[in-house]
C-alpha cells in the first residue's frame, strides 16, 4: 500500500488478465534437464540469482526479504552492514537492475552467482493452458456459463504447485511430498507475476495507490499492453478511493444524480453508497471476513477527521468448521452452525508499512492521501533472506495470530468474499 485515505479525481486499476497461467505457459519441461552453477548473472530465464542490495530514493523496493520468523518484507537494505541478501529468479533481478539503470531506484545491486537450468527439450508442459484460455474467451462470448468452470481450471493449477496439503513419510521415514507440489514451479510463477508489476509500478512509483497481488491502483495512467489475451492488462478506471489497508478499500464511481427512493431502501445501501461533499458515488466493495453493510465507508472517514486512535469493531458472522470445533469444547457444541464475532480493524497503516507522518497520534487522511513508507524495524538475525519452509519443515509456533481461537489462516481460508 502505497497510500491511504480518501482521494476524490480519476484512479486507474489495472489487472492483469491470468497472470498465473501467463507465466506457467512458459515453464520448461524438467525431465531429463540439468543445473549448471556459474559465477554471474545467468542468461537463461529459468534461473535463480544471489544478489545483494542496498537501495534508496523509491516508494517500492524490488526485493523481497524472508525474517526467521517467515515473514515477507520489501526493505531498502540499508539496515544491515554491507546491505541485505538472497536469492531470486531471473526475472526479479531483470526488472531490478533495469529500474537502477533507469535511475528509478538508486543505490547498488551486485550479483554473485546463478544456478540454471538447461532443458533437455522444447516442451512447454503447460502450454496448453493457452488453448484453455481461449476457449473460455470463446465461451464467454458466447454467453455460455461453462466460461467461469473455465476460468478456475487454470487458474487453480498454480495452487497445486505450491500445495503443501498432502505429504507424508513413505516406508523408510522419508517425506513424501504432494504429488503436485513443485517449489521450483510455484517460485518462478510468483516471481514473474512480482517482475511484471514492479516493472509497471516503476512507471510512476509516487502514484501507486496499492498493489493487490496480480494488479495495482494508480493516480496516473501507465503504458501497459491492454487487451483481451492472456498476459494483457485489463483497465478500470474509477472517480476515487476510499484506501484503509490493501484488503479493505473502495472505489468509487460518481453517480450523475441522488440515489432514488428505491434505490435508498435497499438493503445494503451504505455499503454501495457513499456521499463526500454533497455528491454521490456508487462504491466497488473490496474486504473479506466481515459482514456485509456492517463495515462502512462513512465509519471509516468519521474515525480519520477526528483523528482518533485505536480500532473499529465491525461483526463477522462465520461457520464454525472442524478446524474451528476441535480447539474448544464450546465450539465443538456449535460445530456446522453459524456464530457471529466481533473483529477489530485498524484503519491506519502499521507493520511492514507506515504513514510517512505517523507520529504520536494518527495522521487525518480523510481529507486526501497519506503516504506510506517501507518500515526498517524487522526482525532478522542474517543478512540472507532465510529459506522457504514447508509445512513439513515448519516446528510448532503458538505465536500464530488467532482469531475466535483459529489461526488466522484458516480463518481466512474459510472465509468467502463478504460480497458473496
Amino acid at each position: 500500500m502505497g497510500k491511504y485515505g480518501i482521494y476524490i479525481g480519476k484512479v486507474y486499476n489495472y489487472d492483469k488478465r491470468s497472470a498465473f497461467p501467463s507465466i506457467m505457459v512458459d515453464l520448461p519441461c524438467l525431465t531429463d534437464g540439468t543445473w549448471s552453477h556459474i559465477h554471474g548473472m545467468s542468461s537463461r530465464p529459468y534461473s535463480i540469482i544471489h544478489v545483494r542490495w542496498q537501495l534508496v530514493g523509491s516508494v517500492f523496493y524490488p526485493f523481497f526479504f524472508r525474517n526467521d520468523q517467515g515473514s515477507i518484507y520489501f526493505p531498502d537494505g540499508m539496515e544491515k552492514g554491507e546491505g541485505l541478501e538472497g536469492w531470486y529468479w531471473k526475472s526479479e533481478v531483470d526488472v531490478a537492475l533495469k529500474a537502477l539503470k533507469e535511475g528509478k531506484i538508486k543505490g547498488k545491486i551486485e550479483v554473485f552467482e546463478s544456478w540454471e537450468f538447461n532443458p533437455h527439450n522444447d516442451i512447454k508442459p503447460f502450454a496448453f493452458m493457452l488453448d484453455i484460455y481461449e476457449t473460455r474467451r470463446k465461451w464467454q462470448a458466447e454467453g455460455n456459463p461453462a466460461h467461469k468452470v473455465m476460468k478456475s481450471v487454470i487458474n487453480y493449477m498454480y495452487g497445486k504447485t505450491v500445495q503443501s496439503l498432502g505429504w507424508k513419510f513413505d516406508r523408510y521415514g522419508n517425506i513424501e511430498s504432494p504429488s503436485n507440489h513443485n517449489v521450483g514451479y510455484a517460485g518462478y510463477t510468483t516471481a514473474g507475476i512480482r517482475a511484471k508489476i514492479f516493472d509497471a509500478v516503476m512507471q510512476a512509483p509516487d502514484q501507486i495507490i496499492n498493489i493487490v497481488s496480480d494488479g495495482l491502483y494508480s493516480l496516473a495512467p501507465l503504458d501497459l499492453p491492454t487487451g483481451d489475451g492472456m498476459g494483457q492488462w485489463k483497465v478500470n478506471e474509477y472517480d476515487g478511493i476510499i484506501m484503509v489497508n490493501p484488503g479493505v478499500f473502495w472505489c468509487l464511481t460518481k453517480l450523475e444524480c441522488e440515489p432514488t427512493e428505491q434505490e435508498r431502501q435497499e438493503e445494503f445501501f451504505s455499503s454501495n453508497y457513499f456521499q463526500y461533499e454533497g455528491v454521490w458515488y456508487e462504491t466497488d466493495t473490496h474486504y473479506q471476513g466481515y459482514d456485509r453493510d456492517k463495515l462502512k465507508p462513512i465509519d471509516i472517514v468519521n474515525k480519520w477527521r477526528i483523528g482518533e486512535g485505536g480500532t473499529i469493531k465491525v461483526r463477522s458472522t462465520r461457520l464454525v468448521t472442524l478446524a474451528s470445533a476441535l480447539l474448544d469444547e464450546e465450539l465443538y457444541k456449535c460445530l456446522g452452525s453459524w456464530r457471529e464475532i466481533e473483529m477489530e480493524l485498524y484503519p491506519y497503516p502499521k507493520g511492514k508499512r507506515i504513514g510517512k507522518k505517523l507520529i504520536l497520534i494518527e495522521d487525518k487522511p480523510a481529507d486526501g492521501l497519506e503516504g506510506t513508507i517501507a518500515d526498517d524495524v524487522f526482525f532478522m538475525e542474517s543478512p540472507m533472506s532465510a529459506k522457504f519452509k514447508r509445512s513439513w519443515e515448519k516446528e510448532d509456533d503458538d505465536s500464530e495470530v488467532l482469531i475466535d481461537g483459529v489461526d488466522r489462516k484458516v480463518y481466512n481460508a474459510e472465509h468467502t468474499d463478504s460480497e458473496l
